[in-house]
């Protein structure tokens, strides 16, 4: 199976506001004595595409777009210096994706900052109230719920803001880019091994299940922010995709036909989650074999350390015929504590050690066809590459041993965390875990 690779961010929508003057009369200032005569605008809502890099730095083509991920229904709610709110535009439906539409409203002239909503079916569904003239509005205490879902029709809230000011000019074109407040993350197989396979289902964790800031802008000077989830002590979850498309696949079946699909994420970063990394369990069966494997794979770090709001994560994953695991021995000195876990269940490729002292991980290697024996030492070699170590986390640094064939260590009691990346050549062919 390949690492997970690719970053791309999902085209962001934006609502261009024409503020067309249709009439204008004297009226009473605002009653802050800040805003001056009422005029009735023309608000034409259009919507566009905008393109930006995603996590990773790395500009993409247009990232494809789905009906369910376009605008539908649309709420803008503009408020006056006092956070007082002075005027509510909205428009489209449930029904269908909009591209353009027209609403008309009367507004003072002064500057006002403008919230936008699309695809939310009742605002107060998402912050308790609905937003309502003269009423105070405060964004900073709007949350929502995550709704992580593979839902291939489920319609993907978005949000933007931008400051408005109203002159009573003929035309005073205006735009806000709106950014949908989850992540989509696809998956999709190639079949390299011998037989035949079915992709029965897809894992991914952990999922945030917390609350997110509605109008929490990820974007910074260098790039995207780290997420800060709102609630750090809800539970996190994992999320199973079983929709697959193109589940059976043959021998020799390249990603273009391979299995696929997607789930929509809230924004989250794995920092919480014991592993502090993104885990794929594939549950998949092989010709011959009636019971089906979990193949299990950590996602690189450094790849994706953590899912911003509109990013678009593709995750290529090939299937081979061979299951690398791993066993562990350790060795704690005399009043040490031989703690050693393999984190979360058997497959997976994460220890947590409790004191210091040495230890060796054994690899196990063995075809995946039914009844297969486990390699024997001399059968494979493997290269270990350290990739990312805390400082004074060893006082020997793994490595491997020919001799042994194990992989050999000693920590030194100091708190830390280390990623390799182990390089497994069986008879000249090169398999990459990490």
């Amino acid at each position: 199976m390949s690492k997970l690779h690719h970053i791309y961010i999902l085209i962001a929508a934006t609502l261009s506001l024409a503020l067309g003057s249709c009439s204008s009369q004297d009226g009473p200032d605002d009653p802050n004595g800040n805003y001056g005569a009422l005029t009735d605008a023309e608000f034409s809502i259009t919507a566009k595409d905008v393109t930006a890099p995603g996590v990773g730095g790395e500009f993409r083509p247009e990232a494809p777009q789905t009906a369910n991920e376009l605008i539908h229904n649309w709420t803008v709610v503009f408020v006056d210096n006092t956070s007082t709110v002075r005027a509510i535009v909205s428009g489209g439906s449930d029904i269908s994706a909009i591209y353009s539409d027209v609403v008309r409203t009367s507004l003072h002239t002064g500057t006002y900052t403008a919230y936008a909503f699309a695809n939310y079916t009742t605002l107060g569904e998402t912050f308790g109230v609905n937003p309502t003239i003269g009423a105070s509005f405060n964004p900073a205490n709007m949350l929502f719920n995550t709704g992580n879902t593979n839902n291939p029709n489920a319609l993907i809230p978005m949000t933007g803001t931008r400051v408005i000011k109203v002159t009573g000019r003929v035309e005073e074109p205006e735009a806000i880019e709106i950014i949908r407040s989850m992540a989509k993350v696809e998956f999709s197989f190639a079949n390299l091994s011998q037989n035949a396979v079915t992709i029965n289902s897809v894992k991914i964790e952990p999922a945030y299940t917390g609350r997110v800031p509605l109008f929490r802008d990820p974007k910074t000077a260098t790039g995207y922010a780290k997420p800060v989830n709102a609630d750090a002590n809800a539970p996190y979850a994992s999320v199973t995709v079983s929709n697959l498309n193109n589940k059976y696949m043959p021998v020799n079946t390249p990603y273009t036909q391979g299995a696929y699909a997607h789930v929509y994420l809230a924004e989250n970063n794995p920092d919480y989650y014991p592993a502090q990394t993104y885990t794929l369990r594939v549950n998949m069966s092989r010709d011959g074999k009636s019971e089906p494997d979990e193949v299990v794979v950590l996602t690189d770090p450094t790849a994706v350390p953590f899912m911003n709001r509109n990013d678009y994560i593709q995750i290529p994953i090939s299937i081979s015929d061979w299951i690398i695991d791993f066993d562990v021995l350790f060795y704690p000195p005399i009043g040490g504590y031989p703690a050693v876990q393999k984190f979360a269940e058997d497959k997976q490729l994460f220890f947590t050690f409790g004191s210091m002292g040495k230890f060796a991980i054994l690899p196990k290697i063995k075809n995946a066809a039914p009844g297969s024996a486990y390699l024997q030492p001399k059968q494979y070699d493997i290269t270990i590459t350290p990739r990312q170590v805390s400082d004074g986390m060893f006082i020997e640094s793994p490595s491997f041993n020919n001799k042994s064939h194990e992989i050999i260590g000693e920590l030194s009691g100091a708190n830390g965390r280390a990623t390799f990346d182990v390089n497994v050549s069986i008879h000249g062919t090169v398999t990459h875990l990490e």
